[in-house]
């Protein structure tokens, strides 16, 4: 039989070609998927490589506009921002969850109301920082410096605060939940109404601390530094978990606010009578005697 090629050539044509512009189509629409692509990586890296140059003229220069979302951004990208100096800068309300901020320089840094919920601030320096109602909760600060900074009404639920230093603190209304404060210093620091529900104090630190109206549920007192701490009326607070402390016997109990010189006067008399029922309520005394040679 013979084949007439040049009808069969007719008959394919059409097939063929609008293969052709199917396959040249699809190649079409990869290229542009591949361009846009590979435009937004580079836009991308672009916008970080300018929020690092930001933070670095923060750190430097103290130029520090747009500070905040070039923080933000960075942290969304998982940067690290570990060792950054932004003394003085203003962070307000800034979303800095899981930020990376290991030896950070934040003295005096206003941090009011942002989110840093388990952020990594291990030994950062924070003196004087504004941290009022601020979100730490399961925050890393064990061996931070905090000295005098402004924590009221802060959360820090969860949060490890372990070897770190709250000296002079103002921590008043500060939600502590479960907070690992252990070995911390606390003296003189500012606790009063605290939540210490299931908190670790242990050898921590709360010399001539306000601990009056703060609330102790569970809390492990276990050879903390009680001397001169201020724990009128301190509310869940067992005579078991007092004598686990350390100089329970110097605190005060007892006293009365006066109002016109806003102070606590001590009723040396009462405080004296309550530590001495203390002292004969053998129920509450600790299976092995504290050692509290840390605070000779």
């Amino acid at each position: 039989m013979k084949i007439d090629r040049s009808k069969l050539a007719k008959d394919l044509s059409p097939r063929s070609s609008k293969k052709l512009r199917n396959h040249s189509f699809t190649l079409l629409i990869f290229t542009c998927l591949l361009t846009t692509v590979s435009g937004f990586f580079l836009w991308r890296e672009l916008q970080l490589v300018a929020a690092q140059k930001l933070v670095q003229d923060c750190s430097l220069k103290n130029k520090c506009s747009q500070i905040i979302s070039a923080l933000e951004t960075l942290v969304k990208a998982h940067k690290s921002l570990k060792s950054s100096r932004l003394n003085n800068t203003h962070l307000e309300q800034a979303h800095l969850e899981k930020a990376n901020l290991e030896n950070s320089q934040l003295k005096n840094t206003h941090l009011e109301q942002a989110h840093l919920e388990k952020a990594n601030l291990k030994s950062s320096h924070l003196n004087n920082a504004h941290l009022e109602h601020t979100h730490l909760e399961s925050s890393h600060l064990n061996n931070a410096h905090l000295e005098k900074a402004h924590l009221e009404r802060s959360n820090l639920s969860h949060a490890d605060l372990h070897s770190s230093d709250l000296q002079g603190t103002n921590l008043e209304d500060t939600h502590l939940y479960h907070v690992n404060l252990a070995h911390a210093n606390l003296g003189g620091a500012n606790l009063v109404h605290a939540y210490f529900f299931r908190a670790d104090l242990s050898n921590a630190n709360l010399e001539k601390a306000q601990l009056s109206h703060a609330y102790f549920h569970r809390a492990n007192l276990e050879k903390a530094n009680l001397f001169r701490a201020n724990l009128i009326d301190a509310k869940h607070l067992s005579p078991s978990q007092i004598k686990s402390a350390c100089y329970w016997y110097h605190a005060i109990y007892k006293g009365e606010w006066d109002r016109e010189q806003r102070k606590w006067i001590v009723d040396r008399q009462a405080n004296q009578q309550y530590i001495d029922r203390l002292r004969q309520d053998k129920t509450s005394d600790p299976q092995k005697p504290v050692d509290c040679s840390q605070w000779e």
